[in-house]
């Protein structure tokens, strides 16, 4: 016998909801976070996705750190649906531009 001819798993949208995906944040320097601050949030801190006038990366305290890219404005149809995302500041830098790495994954 033949084993398996492939399995195909049509499911269009959903699938990218289930992504994990990295992110540099934009406008960083714009944002709450750094006003407050005049930094970035360290190497480590948890973040998450928020919908506010556009799709925003925000600390445990709801402190805006950075935008999403405009490239991943699919995400807030997975909010709206139900899909929640976490993620972990990868590497973050406060120089002449203010850059924030994060991992993001669904929860």
């Amino acid at each position: 016998g033949s084993k398996g001819d492939g399995s195909g798993d049509s499911g269009g949208g959903e699938d990218r909801c289930n992504r994990a995906f990295s992110v540099i944040l934009q406008d960083v320097e714009h944002c709450q976070y750094y006003a407050n601050t005049s930094s970035v949030p360290p190497a480590g801190t948890k973040l998450s996705i928020a919908l506010q006038k556009r799709l925003v990366a925000v600390d445990s305290s709801n402190t805006t750190i950075g935008n999403i890219p405009t490239s991943l404005n699919y995400l807030a149809d997975c909010l709206s649906d139900g899909f929640v995302y976490e993620g972990l500041v990868t590497s973050s830098s406060a120089g002449a531009t203010a850059t924030v790495a994060v991992d993001f994954a669904p929860a």
